[in-house]
């Protein structure tokens, strides 16, 4: 029983202290985020890098058909497709300010794309979408609203019903923790604006360029390294959505992906969070399965209850501020299954080549 007590000690202490305090003085900094301009759509290029995407482009591509306003410039980076994607793209946007720029022969991968893409932009910032989102009419709109940064981290959703996903919200909602905090740990390249001339500065993206993966994670700390202001923005109004992965293969894939990517960044503030939260979700189902053991049923009851309660509490602002209700009401059975996802991710990204796209996620040149 006394194990069962420390351990809730220690998971409100975390979960009330850090996730709950944390989200609180996040949501203070935006409320009282002041700035001299607004961003420009008339100073804002769109590039959007994209593979063999026809079956999943069109989310996208009706997004921009439906959109109330649009960007200056919309630029699409064409990584050696071999399906229809480029007819599927003039088909709909006939009408829109875009391009399509192709990659040469000797150029390959999301943060090539990306640099070509910057490069031939003809304004001062930058907006990088995937290939496969969609977001709503108000969307374009709703950016002019907000105030010019160096580099702006908008927020992501992933539509699914699968409950697995709800992983992808937790690290969010830490993320979200960490920079009322101190700084982001992460950002997505899905909904990312940056400053070009920054980009171009202080990106380095020829030191990372041979990992296929993490544009996003490394120009986000090649940011902070310069100590170029960051902004975290959770407004569901600038939001994009994206679909999950069908099968828990692929799904087990993709986050090894993920982790194959930032575990290049060695950044201590996101390792620690990350052990942190490991620790605690991983003693979970250990001390249920003690408590089924050695606990009478209604001890044990109040034990899951009590524990619920903590999650529901030091995460409710995230969840609901994302109006992620049905999300947020499943998480009481997500924390007893999460540690063994995780381990499955785990070994998953250390026994299995890792591919995007039919190429490996590190390269070996």
């Amino acid at each position: 029983m006394y194990s069962i007590l420390i351990y809730l000690i220690i998971q409100a202490s975390f979960m009330f202290l850090f996730i709950l305090t944390g989200a609180i003085l996040q949501f203070i900094k935006e409320r009282k985020r002041k700035g001299n301009e607004k961003i420009k759509l008339g100073d804002l290029t769109v590039i959007i890098p994209f593979r063999d995407e026809e079956s999943r482009i069109k989310s996208i591509l009706n997004s921009y058909e439906n959109s109330l306003k649009t960007p200056a410039e919309i630029i699409f980076v064409n990584d050696h497709s071999s399906d229809n994607s480029v007819d599927e793209i003039k088909k709909h946007l006939g009408k829109l300010p875009f391009q399509i720029i192709q990659l040469n022969k000797n150029e390959s991968g999301k943060k090539t794309a990306i640099q070509k893409g910057v490069l031939h932009s003809k304004k001062s910032f930058i907006l990088t979408q995937d290939a496969d989102i969609e977001f709503s009419s108000n969307y374009f709109s709703n950016l002019e609203k907000i105030n010019q940064d160096n580099l702006i981290i908008l927020p992501v959703i992933f539509q699914s019903k699968k409950i697995i996903n709800t992983d992808v919200i937790l690290a969010n909602a830490l993320n979200y923790s960490a920079t009322g905090f101190s700084r982001p740990v992460l950002a997505s390249g899905a909904n990312l604006i940056f400053k070009k001339e920054h980009y171009i500065n202080y990106a380095e993206i020829d030191s990372h360029k041979h990992l296929a993966s993490g544009d996003d994670i490394f120009l986000l700390n090649a940011f902070l390294k310069n100590n170029l202001t960051v902004f975290l923005c959770a407004d569901k109004k600038v939001a994009v959505k994206t679909s999950s992965e069908k099968t828990l293969k692929n799904i087990l894939r993709q986050r090894a992906r993920w982790i194959s990517k930032t575990k290049h960044v060695n950044d201590l503030y996101a390792i620690i969070l990350a052990i942190i939260q490991m620790l605690i979700s991983s003693t979970y189902p250990i001390l249920i399965i003690y408590g089924v053991m050695e606990l009478k049923l209604l001890d044990l009851i109040l034990f899951i209850l009590i524990k619920a309660l903590i999650d529901q509490v030091s995460l409710g602002l995230y969840f609901i501020r994302l109006r992620l209700i049905k999300e947020f009401l499943f998480l009481p059975f997500y924390s007893v299954i999460y540690p063994f996802y995780s381990l499955l991710i785990l070994i998953n990204s250390m026994l299995l080549k890792q591919e995007w796209k039919g190429r490996e996620i590190i390269n070996s040149n």
